[in-house]
């Protein structure tokens, strides 16, 4: 798992249970439950702008072109 290289960076690990991150790092946290069905049309227009609701997603800032 993680620990400090003599770069001085920590390293990260995925988690050994992958499960919806196909063993990738999570980048993000999903919208709550309660969010799709209580706030549906910002909720959609919201993953309409920045791609699926997955853990996996990059953050606005995190991606690249």
């Amino acid at each position: 798992m993680g620990g400090v290289p003599p770069h001085g960076f920590s390293t990260f690990a995925a988690h050994p249970n992958p499960g919806e991150t196909n063993g990738q790092v999570p980048n993000r946290v999903r919208y709550p439950a309660a969010e799709q069905t209580l706030n549906k049309r910002n909720y959609e227009a919201a993953v309409s702008r920045q791609g699926p609701d997955l853990t996996i997603t990059k953050v606005w800032w995190d991606k690249r072109p």
